[in-house]
């Protein structure tokens, strides 16, 4: 999901100032994971199918494809649990 934000800045007497944006993406963890479903227990773990050194290779490219599409700067902010069902992949992605 992307979504931006466009800010325009008018100096005082009318004239044209600056402009400023904002682009959020948002979407999984750039790792290879799964998470089973299941009719019985509503949130399954998910786990790493590929150690982190191995999605590594994949993280770069993920976020050289951003800062192409995007621009510099950037920054990265992780929501996972770090500490309950998705710590696996917040240690992974840390």
């Amino acid at each position: 999901v992307e979504t931006e934000q466009s800010l325009r800045f008018e100096l005082r007497g009318g004239a044209e100032g600056a402009m400023a944006s904002l682009v959020q993406v948002r979407g999984s963890a750039p790792l290879f994971w799964e998470q089973r479903t299941s009719t019985i227990k509503v949130n399954t773990k998910p786990k790493l199918t590929r150690n982190a050194a191995l999605c590594l290779p994949a993280l770069q490219r993920h976020v050289a494809q951003q800062l192409a599409a995007y621009g510099s700067p950037a920054l990265l902010v992780s929501l996972l649990d770090a500490k309950g069902e998705e710590a696996a992949l917040a240690a992974a992605l840390s």
